[in-house]
């Protein structure tokens, strides 16, 4: 009797993506929490962009899509709270015979919570400062992780440079004010020949 051989272990897609994003997320330099204290500073907010806790007991930030505005009432979260997901992926088959060759959208959303409970001024400023920070951590130069910077994602990804962003409108909620900040990226990913 032949033996039955192994089912073909699928390549790695979204999971790429994702994980090339976070290590800039997270890179100590020019990652999100270096980024946010600078732009704390540039646009002289009060109260200021908190850092964010990355590891597995954070409690702000998160890989998956969530809806913040439904949860927070039901979970410990802290603010800004980060959440990194895929949005989707196309097979084009832009090289034909890889499982994949197509499109990887990534979700990158940032909600944001005021403890001030009265009307602060000029909200924009917030949007701004953590707008200018995801742009430069995706669309900036990023580490290379030898003192160059470089727009390598490696593993057979590369991203187009389009970014877009989507802002929620303010709600009385949370810590007095909450808005989100709904970020999307495409790269387009080939996976290796098997």
């Amino acid at each position: 009797m032949t033996p039955t051989p192994p089912p073909v272990i699928p390549h790695q897609i979204s999971r790429i993506a994702r994980t090339a994003i976070y290590n800039r997320l997270i890179d100590p330099e020019l990652g999100f929490n270096p980024l946010i204290a600078y732009q704390n500073y540039q646009y002289n907010l009060k109260p200021p962009i908190n850092a964010v806790e990355i590891g597995p007991k954070s409690r702000n930030f998160i890989f998956g899509q969530i809806a913040a505005a439904t949860e927070i009432g039901t979970t410990s979260f802290k603010f800004p709270l980060v959440a990194l997901y895929t949005h989707g992926i196309m097979n084009k088959t832009f090289i034909k015979f890889r499982q994949f060759s197509g499109q990887v959208v990534m979700g990158l959303d940032v909600w944001w919570s005021w403890t001030n409970s009265n009307v602060v001024q000029d909200f924009e400023n917030y949007g701004d400062a953590i707008e200018e920070v995801v742009v430069e951590i995706i669309n900036g130069f990023g580490p290379s992780g030898n003192g160059a910077v470089t727009q390598n994602w490696g593993h057979n990804l590369v991203y187009n440079g389009g970014v877009s962003c989507s802002r929620t409108a303010l709600a009385a909620d949370a810590d007095n004010w909450l808005q989100g900040y709904q970020f999307r990226f495409t790269f387009h990913l080939d996976t290796d020949v098997p």
